[in-house]
């Protein structure tokens, strides 16, 4: 077992520094695009890409999902070309008359989208993009499917170095504004395309199977409205504190959201490496035991990262921060809790996978979305951002839960139910006891929350939680990695 817990720690390390790359170009950029957009400019651009957000739900279809879900079960080569072609060749054709009719409508949606319908020319920019990252998004999927995760994450950091010098000549030294940032994204999409054409020409072939597109679809588009309510999830919230709290609260909110958007860094890591991970080990007789240890470490993971977060939070504001933003610290580790949610959502999303039978997905996330407008509307005139921030964790928890529901009748897996439950008592006397063990001064602090966390690791030890050999075993594993 620990075999294929080596293989899914080394993918989900390799993928983690690539997502880190690739989520860092937001934090880059932002000087440049401060500097130099007005603030209508700098709401253009993000309508922009909230829009691409969107749509591109709809052009992917859910058969990325889908796509990378039969690929794995795929053995035969021929078998995966045809998948490969069947998926590629319908998207081509639908994403192809999608972006055609956003060029032709253009006007209407620049009026629509921006207020004004002389941004023609930004629409027929996202048209082009959203065409492109469709046809490229599936040899990046057979990257990942394959578990070639060097190269996913080599795709990802030249991407990065691609937008961001794209990003400086355009809008820097050409002062291009909008219109350049999405020059860049075209640009930069077009040439990870086309270094992914070798993938596509290997696995390409003129065949399209439509007994295979209909068992596709059947399979992804039922996960088209689960991803809309995770999105919802993500950013109903600031129009709502707005509307109750002011711009000022919004600020603060966003600042400690985005702190606590640190967990994301490991939760995505680990979501892009445990589908190929969980599905190419499920033929195996103990199977559900390694789901059930996966998800084990995926908690002591998640809880060594909560408190890392945590314990050093006040450090790092009182560092880098200005005094008027260390109130966005009070919803941080809400934040990071409900992202760690999400993590073990994730996690279970391996019983709907298995069975095919994701039907009830968006029922999940369609919920999860209810609870987080309702708790949005009851919380925030009272608790102002905090009302926000844990309207999010009631909606990440609901989602979580939700779904373990579902598991336990389509696919139950024997979670060490026990170990969680240390796990979890651990992490709160460590969290519970940092409230009150401060000091101001800076070194002594940091003394003291090094020494919580070794506590961290004592206490476990102190509840018996690591089995016999399992550390040594786990030692010898990272080593090796």
């Amino acid at each position: 077992m620990f075999s294929e817990l080596k293989r899914l720690l080394k993918h989900t390390s390799i993928y983690g520094l690539g997502d880190i790359v690739g989520r860092s170009i937001s934090f880059i950029l932002i000087p440049l695009y401060t500097h130099h957009l007005s603030t209508a400019e700098y709401g253009v651009m993000a309508l922009a890409y909230v829009f691409i957000g969107f749509v591109n739900v709809l052009y992917i279809m859910g058969l990325n999902t889908a796509f990378l879900r039969f690929f794995v079960a795929e053995r035969d080569k021929e078998g995966r070309k045809t998948l490969f072609s069947t998926v590629v060749i319908f998207l081509g054709c639908t994403s192809f008359l999608g972006s055609c009719c956003l060029w032709f409508a253009s006007p209407a949606v620049a009026a629509l989208l921006f207020g004004n319908s002389m941004y023609v020319l930004y629409v027929r920019l996202m048209a082009l993009i959203l065409f492109i990252d469709t046809l490229a998004q599936f040899p990046l999927l057979t990257l990942r499917a394959l578990e070639k995760s060097k190269s996913y994450a080599a795709m990802t950091v030249i991407r990065f170095a691609l937008t961001v010098g794209l990003n400086l000549y355009f809008v820097l030294f050409l002062r291009r504004g909008v219109e350049g940032i999405l020059l860049s994204n075209l640009f930069a999409s077009l040439s990870i395309f086309i270094l992914l054409v070798p993938i596509s020409v290997r696995y390409l072939k003129k065949t399209v199977s439509v007994s295979l597109l209909k068992q596709l679809l059947q399979f992804g588009l039922p996960l088209i409205p689960a991803v809309l309510c995770v999105l919802v999830i993500d950013l109903s919230d600031r129009y709502l504190l707005e509307h109750f709290s002011g711009l000022e609260e919004v600020g603060l909110y966003s600042l400690g959201y985005r702190l606590g958007m640190i967990m994301t860094l490991f939760v995505s890591a680990f979501r892009i490496a445990w589908p190929p991970f969980f599905l190419s080990v499920a033929e195996q007789n103990d199977a559900k035991n390694i789901y059930a240890s996966v998800f084990t470490y995926f908690v002591l993971a998640g809880a060594v990262f909560f408190l890392g977060v945590t314990l050093y939070l006040r450090i790092v504001l009182h560092l880098f921060v200005g005094e008027v933003y260390w109130e966005a610290s009070r919803i941080v580790p809400v934040i990071l809790l409900s992202y760690l949610f999400y993590g073990m959502y994730v996690n279970f999303i391996v019983g709907v996978y298995i069975t095919k039978k994701t039907k009830p997905v968006p029922y999940v996330t369609g919920f999860a979305a209810g609870v987080n407008i309702l708790f949005n509307l009851l919380l925030i005139p009272k608790l102002g951002m905090m009302g926000a921030a844990l309207a999010t964790l009631m909606a990440y928890m609901s989602m979580a839960l939700f779904l373990y529901l579902i598991n336990t009748k389509v696919f139950p897996i024997p979670y060490e139910m026990s170990r969680l439950c240390k796990i979890s008592l651990a992490a709160v006397i460590i969290f519970v006891t940092n409230i009150f063990l401060t000091s101001s001064k800076m070194g002594v602090e940091l003394v003291l929350k090094s020494l919580l966390m070794v506590g961290f690791l004592c206490i476990l030890f102190g509840f018996r939680f690591f089995q016999t050999g399992e550390f040594s075993a786990f030692k010898k594993m990272i080593r090796k990695t």
